[in-house]
């Protein structure tokens, strides 16, 4: 699977990607499924997954990274503060 690396989302959220990615290519051989990860995007302080042919594992997955981004300091990957601004950052990158 090629990795989904876009410039537009920080480094403290890419092994969330990562993970997800890791997840789908586990099912896609062992489980013999087809999904593919047809994009990332920010919404409301959440990465958001579009998923095609996924399963309910994927997509159950891919909802609780979409939950932890929200808590992730997307610059870092530190915790980050709670409705503070109209990013999920920690204190540093306020």
């Amino acid at each position: 699977m090629e990795s989904l690396v876009l410039d537009e989302i920080g480094e403290g959220w890419q092994p969330l990607i990562a993970a997800l990615e890791a997840a789908i290519d586990w099912d896609n051989k062992m489980l013999h499924e087809n999904t593919i990860l047809k994009s990332c995007s920010i919404h409301n302080k959440e990465l958001r997954f579009k998923l095609e042919n996924s399963t309910p594992r994927t997509d159950a997955f891919s909802f609780v990274l979409s939950e932890a981004s929200s808590r992730i300091c997307e610059v870092c990957g530190k915790p980050a503060l709670q409705n503070i601004s109209w990013k999920a950052t920690c204190e540093e990158h306020l």
